[in-house]
């Protein structure tokens, strides 16, 4: 009679997985608890998996384009104008020059007129990333450097808040 094994638990014991089999038929066997091979790349695998949230971060280079926002938003505009009118000039009508190129993404970071669209898919993927990032720098172009004025702003409020309290310790 041919002995077939169950798996009855998945315990860790060191780092090593570890599988109790029981005898389906023969009681009288003793379980078999020896570990399955170890696989000493696993773990180098899990742990790039763990870390592939950082690598794919885009929070960092997101967070360098506030730096000079003006410069940053001609200069996006001024290449998916370059992409967007290379790869629809020959097959969008409404595209002739650099110019209306220029205008369609001008235009996808604020309101877009509508009148000039994406035919292409690589069009349609530029337009896409203009919608999703271009409002934002837009804003930031045009509101300046915010973050600056915020800061001195706030330490100016906290200075005049620490000596009215000490004007009102002492007048106490």
């Amino acid at each position: 009679m041919q002995n077939i094994n169950r798996l009855t638990s998945l315990p860790l014991e060191n780092g090593q997985l570890v599988v109790n089999k029981l005898p389906a038929n023969d009681a009288s066997e003793e379980p078999n608890l020896a570990p399955y091979p170890r696989l000493p790349w696993a773990s180098d695998v899990f742990d790039s998996l763990g870390k592939l949230p950082q690598w794919l971060s885009i929070d960092r280079p997101l967070s360098r384009l506030a730096e000079s926002p003006g410069q940053n938003y001609l200069a996006m505009i001024g290449l998916a104008s370059v992409i967007f009118y290379h790869v629809e000039k020959r097959v969008n009508p409404k595209v002739n020059e650099i110019w209306d190129a220029m205008i369609y993404c001008a235009t996808c970071c604020s309101v877009g007129y509508g009148d000039i669209y994406a035919q292409t898919p690589l069009g349609k993927l530029v337009g896409s990333m203009l919608m999703t990032f271009g409002p934002a720098m837009s804003s930031q172009a045009l509101d300046g450097p915010v973050a600056e004025t915020a800061e001195a702003l706030q330490g100016e409020i906290l200075t005049t808040l620490r000596e009215i309290h000490r004007h009102l310790r002492i007048s106490q």
